[in-house]
Formats: structure tokens, sequence, C-alpha cells
């Protein structure tokens, strides 16, 4: 992980994977939270989202609320999502919809409650709802579907 060649780093990445979790989950963390690569970063979330390991969920939901790159925050929901509901991972989904105003981040989000069906979602997402007049404007007539459609499957 400290080659100067992302592809290299990304490598290195794949496999931690095998390694033990004790030494694996620290560097695929420290990747997720700092190296500069994208690929790499993205390539370290999905490999923590293979592991079951406390030190995840709070590295994901950081790299969902504060990575720089709209794919790695993609990534971290859709990985967070698969904690289902009443969870710290449920949790932070619900807030980050409220906090990410691209919507490409919102319609991951959005995608990300319905599949984990976590009913403290539902004052959100008709929040977000509320919100589909001016998405609509932004980004189109997708807006509200998305919205509806993760609505519904609640």
């Amino acid at each position: 992980l400290k080659s100067g060649r992302a592809d290299r780093r990304v490598a290195a990445v794949q496999a931690a994977r095998g390694v033990p979790v004790d030494v694996a989950v620290p560097r695929l963390i420290e990747a997720l939270r700092a190296d500069n690569a994208t690929g790499v970063r993205l390539e370290a979330a999905t490999a923590l989202g293979s592991i079951e390991d406390p030190r995840v969920v709070p590295a994901l939901i950081e790299a969902l609320d504060g990575d720089e790159a709209t794919e790695v925050r993609r990534r971290a929901a859709n990985i967070l999502s698969d904690y289902g509901p009443g969870t710290e991972a449920a949790d932070a989904l619900i807030a980050a919809l409220g906090t990410h105003q691209a919507f490409g981040i919102q319609q991951v989000l959005v995608f990300s409650l319905s599949r984990i069906k976590d009913p403290k979602a539902v004052p959100k997402l008709i929040e977000t709802l509320g919100a589909v007049d001016a998405l609509t404007k932004t980004w189109g007539p997708d807006a509200a579907r998305e919205v509806l459609t993760g609505v519904a499957h609640i």
C-alpha cells in the first residue's frame, strides 16, 4: 500500500482480502481514509464490505460523509445498506439523506434505504419527497420516481 503507483496499491488492497482480519482491517481503513487515488479508496471500501469486524461500519460511514469522490460515497452507501434496519449503518444512511445535495448521492441513498426497509427512514424519505419539485427541476423527472420508489418499498 506504500507504492507510488495506484494500480499497485489497488492490487495490494485486493490481496489484503487474504490476510488475517486483525492485519487487513487497519490497512484497508487507512487506504479508505487517506489514499489519494479514488480507485484505491473504492477497492478498500469494497474489501471492507466483505469483512465482519466492528471497525468496518464507522470507516464506511466516514467515507459516506466525507470522501471527496462521489463514487466512494456511493459505494459506501451501497455497502452500508447490507447491514439492515435498526443498525448504526441504517442510521447513518438516514442522516446522510438529509445532508447530501447531489442527486447521484441522494439516488443511491434512497435505493439503499428502500433496500434495508427501516421504518425510521420514512420521515426522511417523505421530507426528500417534499423537495422533489426542486430535484425535478434540477435533475429531471427521474428524481421523483426514485424517491417514490424508495418510500413504496418500505
